[in-house]
């Protein structure tokens, strides 16, 4: 009997190590729309191999092998960030982020705060950071400090951005931070002080696809 369970432990984890690798890559906002990309594994000696691709609609064209060590890296052949997961992988669709619509969200909220639509430029701004946080930490924190200024328009805030040396950055200023939660409880909202998706929606006239999948026009 312990023979037995032996051996279904043992083929659980070479299955499981070296599990037939398929997928679909997919665009995180843009619903079923496929990414075209090559594949590559990482092996743990660090070397790098080509193991497949997707074509147009996403599909992987030739399935593959990793160890459990190895890492599975997608590099799309347009514009979006790679994305790096550790083998294998159990999702069968990977989702990748634009940079062309990172880059709408920034034009338009630079532009909605030359024309004084701070609320919609706090949310696009606010959107940015969250979605540059795991590909370019200098960028979403520049995008966050943005947004706290535009809110601080919105709320006839001076200062609204102070420098935390406990966390080595800049965020919210008590009087914005208080200004935010007077809001908050006024319209419904839960009163956390916080730039949450909720709040920034409420106060922005510009929903955010609008802000996301196009740029301004200018």
């Amino acid at each position: 009997m312990k023979y037995i369970i032996y051996m279904l432990i043992t083929f659980f984890f070479v299955a499981t190590a070296f599990a037939e690798q398929s997928f679909r890559v997919m665009d995180k906002d843009f619903k079923n729309k496929g990414i075209e990309c090559e594949i590559k594994i990482k092996k743990k000696n660090g070397k790098l191999e080509y193991v497949s691709y997707t074509n147009k609609d996403g599909y992987t064209q030739v399935e593959f092998q990793c160890d459990k060590l190895d890492k599975v890296i997608f590099i799309p052949k347009s514009d979006y960030y790679s994305k790096t997961f550790n083998c294998p992988i159990k999702k069968k669709e990977i989702f990748l982020s634009s940079i062309t619509y990172q880059r709408n969200l920034i034009a338009n909220a630079e532009h909605n705060f030359s024309i004084g639509d701070y609320g919609s430029s706090a949310f696009a701004f606010s959107e940015a950071a969250a979605r540059l946080r795991k590909h370019d930490k200098n960028a979403s924190m520049a995008a966050a400090v943005k947004a706290y200024k535009a809110t601080g328009k919105v709320f006839g805030v001076e200062t609204s951005v102070v420098f935390d040396p406990l966390q080595a950055k800049q965020v919210i200023s008590p009087e914005l931070g208080k200004a935010i939660k007077k809001y908050q409880q006024e319209i419904g909202l839960e009163v956390t002080g916080e730039l949450d998706f909720r709040t920034l929606k409420s106060v922005s006239k510009t929903e955010l696809p609008a802000m996301l999948f196009s740029s301004p026009d200018i």
